[in-house]
């Protein structure tokens, strides 16, 4: 009698690789979605500030009291902190879903890091990662030797 519990090795590794590259589609859309949330948050933000009358102190405590109310609901990534970050975020790429897929290729540990790049070429040059992934592959199909390891 045959066990009913046994399969192929190849069917057994095929659907791992379709299960992890499923996680990663949806790790990767996630990312996206929530990075662009961010972006929007800072622009709303900055948006609400400039309506303000004295600006610096109306901020802080519009991002205060905004950290405490959503802090209730959506938990600690909500915290003044982030909110600070976020606004940072729209008014170092305030023209970022024109100039960038936000997301498509950082995760928002990354973007924090490249907005604190003071020089704004090299900010755009660490933010375009499309391009670079683009450039990375063209080597990787027409340079890369069979004993070389992946760039």
């Amino acid at each position: 009698m045959t066990d009913l519990l046994s399969f192929s090795p190849s069917l057994l590794n095929d659907v791992r690789a379709i299960l992890l590259e499923a996680r990663k589609t949806a790790y990767a859309a996630a990312n996206t979605a929530m990075v662009d949330a961010y972006w929007r948050i800072g622009r709303r933000i900055v948006e609400e500030e400039q309506g303000g009358s004295t600006r610096a102190e109306y901020g802080s405590q519009l991002i205060r009291h905004l950290a405490r109310a959503l802090g209730e609901e959506f938990g600690r990534g909500m915290s003044v902190a982030n909110l600070r970050n976020f606004r940072q975020f729209y008014l170092t790429f305030p023209d970022a879903g024109k100039q960038y897929t936000l997301g498509s290729e950082l995760s928002w540990s990354h973007w924090r890091l490249v907005m604190r790049v003071e020089d704004p070429q090299a900010r755009d040059y660490y933010a375009d990662i499309g391009q670079m992934d683009m450039y990375v592959r063209m080597f990787d199909d027409l340079k890369r030797g069979e004993d070389d390891n992946p760039p």
